[in-house]
Order: C-alpha cells, then structure tokens, then sequence
C-alpha cells in the first residue's frame, strides 16, 4: 500500500557523484539538503542526466540518486537518456506515487518533465537558472505551446524570460546562503585580509574576465601592489594569462584555477575584500551570496540577483566600476556581515509550491 505523504521527483542534468562531491552544482546540493530538512515528511527523489557519467543508482545524504550517464550527448543518444528517465520516473511513481516534479534549467530536464507532468498529472514546477532564459535556447520554442510553472531565481533572469517568451514567471526565489554550512568550516575573519580583490567563475566569454583584468590594470595606476586572485577554469585560460603578462600584471594577478573543493573557494573569500563579478548575464551567480556571508563588498553589473545591501555595488560600464573600486579601497573596509536569504528561507518558499 502506497504512502500518501509527498514524494518529490527532482530532474537535473547533474548532481554530485558522492557526498564528498563538491564540484558538481554546489548551490543545488545546499537546497536539496535544505529542502530536505524543511520538509522531513516528503519524500525526495533525484534523476540526473548528463552526470555522474556512469549510470548508478546510489544514496546521497540519504537520498535516492538515479543517474542516467548521458554524458551530454547529441541525437540518438539523447534520446535514449530521454527514455531511460522516463522508465525511472515509472519505476518510482509504482514504488511511491509522485505528486510533484521540480526541474532544473529550462531545456531537455523541462522539457521531459513537462511531459511526464501531463502524462501522470502531477504538480511540475520548472527553474529558470540563467542562459536558458535567452532566446537561443531552443527549447523555448517548444515550451510556448504549453501553459507551465516557471520560477526564477532572480528578476533580471524573468526580465530576460519575459522578453525572449512573452511569458511571466510564476515567482522569483533566490537561493539563499547555508550560513550553517560555510562557518561550520571557514568561522568569518574579520581583519588582516590579503586578497584586495576576488574573481570566481568559469572562464567563458560571458563572464567577460578580459575586461576584468583591464580594470585590474587601471587599478594598479594608484595601487601598484594591488593583490587579485581569479579563480576557475575554461577555454579562455590561455588568453587571460597572455593578457595578464602582457599588460604587466604578473606579480598581482594569481590565476587559481579550477578549484574542486567549494571550501577551498571559502577560505579564498574569507581572506578577501572585494569580489569583482564582469559577467554580462547571471540567473543568480551564487558566489554573489557567499560573498555576502563572509562580509566582502561587491562590485558587479546589474545581472543575476544582487541583494539590497550596503555592501552591494551596481555599476552601469568600465568607468563606474574602476571609480567604485578605487574608492572603496581606499577607504577602511569593515568586512561585517549583512544578514541576506538564507538557504532555509529559499527551501520554504519552494516547498510551499512542492505539493
């Protein structure tokens, strides 16, 4: 006899391998955790698509995981990932009837959870988590002949969904900081940071880093001895490094890497002043609110969610930004922390549409 409690179906195109994963969609692992925590009574399901390559079915945190091994494949082989979803779907609605359907990314995870929705009528909710809210994600065009739940983590990404749809979301919802978490491993350091500034993120065009390191180089004009750490990895590696030699700025500007510990990436931020974020799109760029928990000031464009603090710095081009930068380092920066959206806050308001 099946239970009548809840029993949520959670489709991404990854999640972590393991529990020591922290690699893999970090922000996601903090509100499955959450969500889990929030809602005890509901069950909580996971298919993966594309990642963990292997398919495998293992627990996470207590939690079932059903991997699919797509690997990000074309064609035919999509298909099949389609399929075996499917069939995993079925398997565990037999097992557990499902009454909700979360996915991640408005593409094929939508896409084939749209489908399974109308075909068990079940609850879907579908998140809108950056560039699938632009209009080269082709799946969009599929998804307008259909009346669908979306939510997005920020008003600047329904803003682009609007504009590339027609459509509204239905609500915007953050993700919130896991304060519990990050303290628990880096406590907040409060002075004697070494890093005048910090870059995160994948060293892709849209993230716009050769802009960064250009106004890393203005900087250095009135502060010679500037300190800068850029952490992350892409096919824009070499070029940035080029860049950097070129303009002079080997002895300020440390390129990390990929870093694969997400707490190896806190002890960087807790030793920092200032992220500096270039990227000209975000749905919500999370080290935004890591950032925030460790008490560093932000200097960004007015992309992804920015939440409404003192701390927060929107600036409108290149010139604002080597302006706003140049002031706020020369002056006493207090790296106290103002309190944002918690994760908990973020798992809540979820649940509230999670039946």
């Amino acid at each position: 006899m099946q239970s009548k409690s809840s029993h949520i179906v959670i489709l991404t195109p990854g999640f972590a391998a393991d529990e020591s994963d922290e690699s893999c969609l970090i922000c996601l692992q903090y509100y499955i955790s959450t969500l889990k925590k929030v809602a005890p009574e509901k069950q909580i399901s996971i298919i993966t698509f594309e990642y963990p390559f292997k398919r495998k079915s293992y627990t996470w945190n207590g939690i079932p995981v059903f991997a699919m091994g797509g690997k990000g494949k074309y064609f035919i082989w999509k298909i099949l990932t389609w399929i075996r979803v499917m069939r995993c779907f079925k398997q565990l609605n037999q097992q557990k009837k499902v009454t909700s359907i979360q996915s991640f990314w408005l593409r094929e995870c939508s896409l084939i959870g749209l489908l399974l929705s109308k075909f068990y009528r079940v609850n879907f909710i579908a998140t809108l988590q950056g560039q699938d809210s632009q209009k080269g994600n082709w799946y969009l065009k599929f998804f307008g002949f259909f009346k669908m739940r979306v939510v997005s983590n920020s008003q600047f990404n329904a803003d682009a969904y609007y504009e590339s749809t027609g459509k509204k979301c239905e609500k915007i919802i953050p993700f919130g900081v896991d304060y519990e978490s990050l303290y628990g491993v880096w406590p907040l350091k409060k002075q004697d940071r070494s890093i005048d500034i910090i870059g995160i993120g994948s060293l892709l065009l849209v993230k716009n880093f050769k802009l960064f390191i250009e106004i890393v180089a203005e900087l250095k004009e009135v502060l010679p001895d500037i300190k800068v750490l850029l952490i992350g990895g892409g096919p824009q590696e070499i070029m940035l490094q080029q860049k950097i030699i070129s303009l002079g700025l080997a002895q300020n500007i440390e390129m990390k890497g990929f870093v694969e510990s997400r707490m190896e990436v806190m002890k960087y931020l807790n030793d920092s002043k200032i992220l500096l974020h270039t990227s000209s799109h975000e749905g919500q760029c999370f080290a935004f609110m890591e950032a925030y928990a460790y008490g560093l000031e932000l200097v960004a464009f007015d992309v992804g969610y920015i939440p409404n603090s003192n701390k927060s710095h929107v600036c409108a081009g290149k010139e604002e930004m080597v302006a706003t930068l140049k002031k706020l380092l020369a002056g006493n920066l207090s790296c106290e922390v103002e309190k944002i959206e918690s994760m908990k806050e973020s798992a809540t308001l979820f649940n509230a549409l999670l039946v």
